[in-house]
């Protein structure tokens, strides 16, 4: 039975509306589309004419501000090499940019110098006896953007020559519930990875291990955890496993 004489809180039915209007902007909002870069940085560029510099302590440099922009004004100047080169030194100007939790300064070039300019600099930087030390503020990458957009316009060639893989082995392909392996493995293959198992053991005789394992070592020593009968550590990467009784099973 409905009350006819029901009346809507004036504070429920406010938040009500405002709950519908957030939903309809939601689903009326164009859906953001991540892009990535299509150029490669230009050959022998810096990412950024940035200088992370420390003063040393007791001189003027390690208090005073234009002191500091001085010193790598005068660093910028003494650069070397081509009438090119001079060129664009002189036109960088020594911007500071702010005092660092280390203790150090972040300067920034007004102009991007490639990267032999940022490393003459650093060097003259280094033998300037108010400085104790200078680094190129960095942007490092888990891969080469270069790379990263050359093999998104090829379709995966590597296919793995485990007879299971196409049949049973479906995590490493699918995009969304697995991990996309094939698009990785256009990049890189793992040549060089060290990977160190943890807890759960290997199979010494697998043919994917055959001349691949390196010696490790066991730190457990706690025998409760380890299953041995004492708490001695044991050379080797094999342990008892998590719940097998026999040696080296997991």
């Amino acid at each position: 039975m409905i009350d006819k004489n029901f009346r809507l809180n004036p504070l429920t039915g406010a938040i009500l509306m405002m709950a519908f209007g957030a939903s309809g902007a939601l689903a009326a909002a164009p859906k953001l589309l991540v892009k990535e870069p299509t150029q490669a940085a230009p050959a022998g560029a810096a990412f950024g004419s940035r200088l992370i510099v420390r003063y040393k302590d007791n001189t003027a440099a390690a208090t005073d501000r234009s002191s500091k922009l001085s010193a790598v004004q005068a660093a910028v100047g003494r650069v070397g090499g081509s009438t090119s080169a001079r060129s664009s030194a002189a036109v960088a100007k020594a911007i500071y940019v702010r005092k660092l939790g280390i203790g150090s300064d972040l300067i920034k070039l007004s102009s991007t110098l490639t990267a032999a300019q940022v490393d003459k600099v650093v060097v003259e930087l280094k033998n300037d006896p108010f400085v104790a030390d200078v680094q190129i503020d960095r942007m490092l990458r888990p891969i080469d953007i270069s790379k990263r957009v050359a093999a998104a316009d090829v379709s995966p060639h590597l296919v793995p020559n485990e007879p299971l893989y196409a049949q049973h082995q479906w995590h490493p392909s699918n995009p969304h519930g697995g991990i996309n392996a094939p698009g990785a493995w256009d990049l890189s293959q793992g040549a060089g990875v060290v990977v160190a198992v943890l807890d759960t053991d290997i199979l010494p005789g697998h043919p994917d291990f055959a001349g691949n394992i390196l010696q490790g070592y066991d730190f457990i020593t706690d025998a409760e955890v380890s299953r041995r009968p004492t708490d001695a550590r044991v050379p080797g990467a094999l342990d008892y496993g998590d719940w097998q009784e026999a040696d080296n099973v997991c």
